[in-house]
C-alpha cells in the first residue's frame, strides 16, 4: 500500500485527539502580543515534519511543539513514509495497551505526570 502525507497527517491528528492535545499547531490571537505577533503556538501539539534530501525519498519525523514561540522537539527518528506509518502503528499499539490496562481512563498525559 502506498502511504501518503495525508494518511500520515490523519494518523497524527488522531494521536492529538486521543491524547487530548491541541488540535491545531497555532492559534490566532484576538490582539497582538507584547512582541507584536498575532499567533501563538500550542504547546504539546504533535505534527509531522518532512524534508527531501535529494535521493528521491521524503523523510518524515514526528515532532511536538514546545513552548509558546513554536519550538519543536523531535520524537521519532527520520523515517520514510512506510517506516513512519509503522512507527505510528506502534505508538497506537502502546496507547491501546495502556488504555485497556487503565480501564479506559486515559491516565497518560503530555507531561508524563501520574
Amino acid at each position: 500500500m502506498r502511504i501518503t502525507r495525508k494518511m500520515l497527517n490523519d494518523r497524527i491528528d488522531r494521536l492529538n485527539a486521543i491524547l487530548n492535545r491541541p488540535r491545531a499547531a497555532w492559534t490566532r490571537l484576538a490582539e497582538p502580543g507584547k512582541d507584536g505577533s498575532n499567533m501563538r503556538s500550542n504547546d504539546g501539539h504533535f505534527l509531522l515534519s518532512s524534508y527531501s534530501p535529494g535521493d528521491g525519498w521524503t523523510r518524515y519525523r514526528l515532532n511536538v511543539i514546545v513552548g509558546e514561540r513554536g519550538g519543536e522537539m523531535e520524537i521519532s527518528p527520520s523515517c520514510t513514509a512506510q517506516e513512519m506509518w509503522t512507527y505510528l502503528r506502534g505508538v497506537f499499539d502502546v496507547l491501546d495497551s495502556v488504555h485497556m490496562r487503565d480501564g479506559g481512563k486515559h491516565t497518560f498525559d503530555k507531561g508524563g505526570q501520574r
